[in-house]
Parts: structure tokens; C-alpha cells; sequence
């Protein structure tokens, strides 16, 4: 098992950190928070989103990463100890080494470059210890902020994939990045 330990740079504020079971709280106000700007490009921020939804996904974030399934983890401020957000990977392929990423931010932390550092984070994570090649960023046409994260992470823009998301009723196209392991 990987393990479970505070991901971060020296010069970086924000960490990246497994769940724990005790997040369930913060992660729930976090996401409260937000519900605004996450709802709009994620399916699972609706407006019946609850205190359970949130314990749901904290349990099932430290069993999943127990069966090397997924990796998740809450993005925290260094500065003042606050859970900013939450960036893993999923749909992890042992066969073909690749996996995605997601993140997102509370509205409190947006433009600190909480999401930057912690997909950079993810990246190093996923590429080192996980040995995966690919690592896929999918995001809806239209969220400008999070091109511009998967940019600065040194993602590849790899084009349109029509009919790719759905968030809620929706179907979107979605644009493609990947960060990709440097051949050699």
C-alpha cells in the first residue's frame, strides 16, 4: 500500500493530505462554500448535497486508497491549517499506467493557487509513486480557471472529446490535457 503521508513543497502554502475519517466536517463546509462555482462543473455538487454526501465521500476516499484504488486527498493551507479543497486520481488503469485527475477549491482559497499546487502535487505523486505515464485532466468547455490550472501543471492539451461529461441532466464536450511522464 502507498503510504499516507502530507505531500508538499517548501516554497509551495498549500499541501495535499489522504482523507481522513475527522475531514467529514471541514470537507462538508468546504464544499457548502463553494456550491456556487463547483456546482456548475461538478455532477456530484447539486443543490440536495448533504452532510452524508460528504461522509460518503470521506469514507470512501480512505477505504479506496486502502485498496489502491484511488487516491484522494484534501488540499490544505499551510498557513492556517484549512482544508482549502480536494484533488486526487481516479479511474486508476494498473494495465495501462494512467489514471484521472479532478480538483476543485472553496470559494475562500480561489486565486491563492491552491488548485496549481496541488495538482503539481498530484502530478509528482502519481507519476513517481504511482510509475503511472498518463494522467488525464478532463474539463467542460467554458471552465477557463481550470485550463488555466492544468496548464500550469504542464499538462498537454490534446483537443475536444465530444459528449464527454455530464453534469447533472447535461452532456458536454470536454477539452483533453494530460501530464504526461518525459520519455527517456
Amino acid at each position: 500500500m502507498i503510504p499516507r503521508v502530507l505531500l508538499y513543497n517548501e516554497g509551495f502554502r498549500f499541501a495535499i493530505c489522504p482523507y481522513v475519517e475527522s475531514d467529514v466536517e471541514d470537507v462538508f463546509a468546504a464544499a457548502v462554500e463553494s456550491r456556487q462555482h463547483v456546482g456548475q462543473w461538478m455532477s456530484w455538487m447539486t443543490g440536495d448535497y448533504a452532510h452524508e454526501d460528504a461522509e460518503k465521500w470521506v469514507l470512501h476516499a480512505v477505504s479506496a486508497w486502502e485498496e489502491d484504488s484511488d487516491y484522494e486527498f484534501i488540499i490544505m493551507d499551510r498557513e492556517d491549517g484549512t482544508i482549502a479543497g480536494s484533488c486526487g486520481l481516479s479511474e486508476i488503469s494498473r494495465k495501462y499506467l494512467m489514471g484521472n485527475v479532478g480538483y476543485w477549491v472553496r470559494a475562500s482559497k480561489l486565486k491563492l493557487g491552491a488548485a496549481r499546487q496541488a495538482v503539481q502535487l498530484l502530478r509528482d505523486f502519481g507519476l513517481e509513486d504511482l510509475g503511472l505515464n498518463r494522467m488525464e485532466i478532463v474539463i467542460a468547455p467554458g471552465n477557463e480557471a481550470s485550463q488555466r490550472v492544468a496548464q500550469a501543471a504542464g499538462a498537454l492539451y490534446e483537443g475536444i472529446l465530444h459528449q464527454r461529461l455530464r453534469v447533472g441532466e447535461i452532456v458536454y464536450d470536454a477539452e483533453m490535457y494530460a501530464l504526461l511522464r518525459k520519455a527517456g
